[in-house]
């Protein structure tokens, strides 16, 4: 019994320490964040393109409220993951206008899995510093997930089209 009691008390301590390297990350994730979509509406009053500012707001106020709401939760459905992530996605797309296009492929029977909150959202953030902001080209970001075994897999891949022939390169 007390041998069972130990392992328990050891699980419940590495789950909070996983969960506080969660939060840990997630703190250091939105002020990046921010600063760059706050520097995008910026330079889109100042170019002039109101509606588009105003649309950048708009979605930044919503992806906000819903990471707010979700904060508390480690984990969340793959489903409210995607949600979260096309929210910052819509906000990519205002600025990199057709530049950007993103596939999904990620099948219904997966959206009910459980996934680490925001774990997709610094990848795809990843793949639109090093590649899209990197090249006039246009870049298509796909994310998938399945299942391998009892696993479930997520991918964020980056493609940039070559503007010749568009292949990818």
């Amino acid at each position: 019994q007390d041998l069972q009691s130990e392992k328990n008390k050891s699980l419940a301590l590495q789950k909070q320490l996983t969960d506080s390297r969660l939060a840990f990350l997630k703190q250091q994730l939105h002020p990046h964040f921010l600063f760059n979509a706050h520097h995008s509406i910026i330079t889109l009053m100042k170019l002039g393109e109101k509606e588009k500012s105003i649309e950048m707001m708009e979605k930044l106020s919503e992806l906000l409220r819903y990471s707010l709401r979700e904060i508390s939760n480690v984990e969340i459905t793959l489903e409210k993951e995607m949600e979260l992530l096309q929210l910052y996605l819509d906000i990519q797309k205002i600025r990199f206008e057709d530049k950007l296009h993103v596939l999904f492929d990620v099948p219904s029977d997966l959206q009910t899995a459980l996934v680490p909150s925001m774990i997709l959202q610094p990848i795809v953030e990843n793949s639109i510093k090093y590649a899209v902001e990197k090249t006039s080209s246009k870049s298509i970001i796909e994310i998938k997930a399945f299942r391998q075994s009892e696993v479930l897999c997520l991918v964020v891949e980056d493609k940039v089209l070559d503007a010749k022939n568009n292949n990818t390169i």
